[in-house]
């Protein structure tokens, strides 16, 4: 430990700059002799392959906590350890397939996230890595919804609306995380990187549900229609367009770029699906409709703000009349 405080005592941007770049490329040469040696001809196998995956998880993952322990917080850190939690997921796969258990069992998916969240948190913890709660909240999602494709009989896909629901429990329950993470540890930069994967859940139910519909009959027909499982609806336009703008309004009050990402790819997928005309719940190519109780909320929303400011602004005090 000492060693690694004394070899990054003297780091400047250059020297952060080759040390993530030597992350990148051993990462990707990683992936690369994996992919060579695991899906072409002569492919190694099931154990020689889990222990290609789990060198540079320890490498990556194991050396960029020691790092960060050892001094202060640098950015290479980060590029470290992420790349490294992919390979802590790909090992986790890979002792699935030595055990000749399934990768795609819900269950399976479940706990491997599990895993994966808990090396992300840790991360975050104890190497000061905000960006492994974002990564802790994506995967805490998804597991809370591989744990209900193995509940449901038919499955989570079964219907969009269960769907959609699980969906929204799992963005309100990050949120609450979030909240309990600033109040306990005080920190709102770390509590909004898991707003950002609340919003990530949100999208997927509140939107992107809905354009997978709609690209589906796209493809199979040609023609952008609804499919009759996850077609959009005026209700869940309104909680897409909702949803979007709260995490826009709150990422520029905070300053955080990663809601405010995710809130405007939600605004985009909301004109998509209302501008083509997608929503059988609203008139087909009129002006009545979404654009125009969109034009007339901002002609409310500006007015309203004349009327505030004017309201917040101090009274002029007169003058006193000359005698």
């Amino acid at each position: 430990m000492a060693y690694l405080t004394r070899l990054q005592a003297n780091d400047d941007a250059k020297t952060e700059a080759l040390r993530a770049l030597g992350a990148l490329l051993f990462g990707i040469g990683a992936l690369v002799l994996l992919v060579r040696r695991g899906t072409l001809d002569n492919p190694w196998d099931d154990l020689p392959l889990l222990v290609a995956w789990l060198i540079p998880a320890v490498v990556l993952y194991g050396g960029g906590i020691a790092a960060a322990r050892a001094g202060e917080p640098r950015s290479w850190h980060s590029v470290w350890v992420v790349f490294g939690i992919l390979f802590v997921y790909g090992t986790l796969l890979q002792f699935l397939t030595v055990i000749d258990a399934s990768t795609d069992a819900p269950l399976n998916t479940v706990w491997t996230l599990c895993v994966v969240a808990a090396a992300a948190i840790l991360a975050a913890t104890f190497a000061r890595v905000r960006f492994g709660w974002l990564v802790a909240g994506v995967a805490l999602a998804i597991a809370w919804l591989s744990l209900w494709d193995e509940i449901l009989e038919n499955g989570v896909s079964d219907d969009a609306g269960t769907f959609r629901g699980l969906c929204m429990i799992a963005a309100l329950l990050l949120v609450a995380g979030a909240w309990l993470l600033e109040n306990r540890r005080g920190d709102g930069e770390e509590a909004l990187e898991l707003v950002t994967a609340a919003g990530l859940i949100f999208l997927l139910g509140a939107g992107i549900v809905s354009l997978a519909g709609v690209l589906e009959s796209v493809f199979a027909t040609g023609v952008p229609t609804d499919t009759g499982f996850a077609g959009p609806s005026l209700f869940w336009d309104v909680v897409l367009l909702g949803g979007s703008l709260a995490l826009i309004g709150a990422g520029s009050i905070v300053s955080s770029r990663g809601t405010i990402y995710v809130g405007a790819i939600g605004i985009l997928i909301f004109v998509a699906l209302v501008g083509g005309d997608l929503d059988d719940d609203s008139p087909a190519g009129k002006v009545i409709g979404w654009p125009l109780i969109l034009i007339a909320l901002a002609a409310v929303a500006i007015v309203a703000s004349v009327l505030v400011s004017r309201s917040d602004r101090p009274a002029v005090a007169s003058r006193p009349k000359a005698e």
